[in-house]
């Protein structure tokens, strides 16, 4: 039944978006009485916030693979593809995740802390919302290191870079007046500022 919830929460939730999502609806799609719900989750918080986690483990998934290209320079670009194609191919969950539902954050390392004080892993640790920053700061570490990048503070460049990536994404899925010719162009020239934008002095 819970798996069922998510299945029929999930589908739901990116047809309509955060908004427009209810439990009624959930119940309705199940063929159940609300109540039900209330069974095996609290709120629509905890239903929503149960999709993030799913949702963000299969996204940083794609960001490690992603981040196996060994070139510094050729896997700064790999990284921003993978963010950049995610946050394209799922519009409404990188609204909720980035946007509506930022609050996520703070829950998502409360519950890392937590993992690591009882002794386990983080569950975001490596992947997902925490480990997204983890691996981009990493990323620019060693661009920098292989003389990619200029020298300078890490978590400052690694904050600009995942800005224009970040920025490249709310654009395209906010602004009705962006075409599909003007977002494909955008997307290449951040593309090609991963690569060459801030390298390093001849």
């Amino acid at each position: 039944m819970r798996a069922a919830i998510l299945k029929a929460s999930s589908a739901l939730f990116l047809e309509r978006g955060y908004q427009d999502f209810s439990l009624r609806q959930v119940a309705e799609q199940i063929g159940y009485a609300p109540g039900t719900i209330y069974l095996y989750f609290k709120d629509k918080d905890d239903v929503l916030f149960t999709i993030l986690d799913e949702g963000s483990a299969h996204f940083g998934a794609l960001l490690l693979e992603a981040a196996q290209i060994a070139e510094p320079r050729e896997r700064l670009v790999s990284i921003g593809r993978a963010f950049i194609g995610f946050g394209l191919g799922n519009p409404a969950f990188f609204q909720l995740m980035f946007m509506q539902r930022t609050d996520y954050w703070v829950r998502a390392a409360k519950a890392a802390q937590a993992s690591s004080a009882d002794g386990e892993p983080g569950r975001a640790e490596g992947a997902g919302l925490l480990g997204l920053f983890t691996l981009w700061r990493a990323t620019i570490e060693d661009a920098m290191k292989a003389g990619v990048l200029r020298l300078g503070d890490p978590s400052a460049i690694a904050d600009v870079l995942f800005s224009l990536m970040y920025g490249v994404v709310a654009i395209a899925v906010v602004m009705p007046n962006f075409d599909q010719k003007r977002i494909d162009a955008m997307i290449d020239a951040t593309y090609e500022m991963l690569r060459v934008g801030l390298h390093a002095p001849a």
